[in-house]
């Protein structure tokens, strides 16, 4: 029972986060990731400075923290990691889970409520928005970093459950049919 609560909150945190919103636009993130210094003022910037359409999802490069020891290179890293201009993701990757800003719009969906646990929430998410017709603009010189911490309990019981992992699948692939329906996509769509 305990578990059906945790799923059901979470699903609604999603929703409920969505719904409440007061700003122009909503950072979609995980509570375990860091902004970068000057994250919103360098956002803000960007806004006032560059063109795009309601439906755009703002992607923010991720990266995580880990350790590496003294004998590695790393004076390039910041270098490497730091876009000077935005880009475009013109194709859909499957799985793909970016960290994203949206304007809080009509046009953008809500978490589908069949993947109120762990696993597929985010990706389902995210495949909405392609299928919806959203661009995908990556960001110049932002980013968010992934703190390490302890796998979670819902990560555990999700890997450790085949029938779940299982059930969570079917319910992605139906998840599929339904958008490709909705925004008319593919051989699958029945008029």
């Amino acid at each position: 029972m305990a578990t059906i609560i945790q799923e059901i909150h979470q699903y609604l945190y999603c929703q409920i986060h969505e719904k409440q919103v007061k700003s122009e636009y909503m950072f979609l993130l995980d509570a375990d990731f860091q902004p970068s210094p000057d994250f919103q003022q360098k956002f803000a910037a960007y806004l006032k400075h560059s063109t795009f359409n309601q439906k755009t999802a703002f992607v923010v490069p991720a990266f995580e923290y880990i350790e590496l020891p003294a004998s590695i290179e790393t004076r390039n890293i910041k270098q490497k990691s730091k876009a000077d201009k935005s880009y475009s993701l013109s194709t859909f990757c499957d799985k793909y889970e970016p960290y994203v800003i949206l304007r809080k719009t009509t046009s953008v969906p809500f978490y589908d409520e069949r993947f109120s646990g762990y696993g597929m929430n985010k990706v389902t998410h995210i495949t909405e928005l392609f299928a919806a017709n959203f661009t995908f603009t990556v960001l110049p010189d932002v980013w968010v970093l992934h703190l390490p911490h302890k796998i979670s309990t819902y990560a555990v019981e999700f890997l450790q459950n085949a029938h779940q992992r299982l059930q969570n699948r079917m319910e992605r692939f139906e998840f599929i049919a339904d958008i490709m329906n909705k925004y008319k996509i593919g051989q699958c769509y029945k008029p």
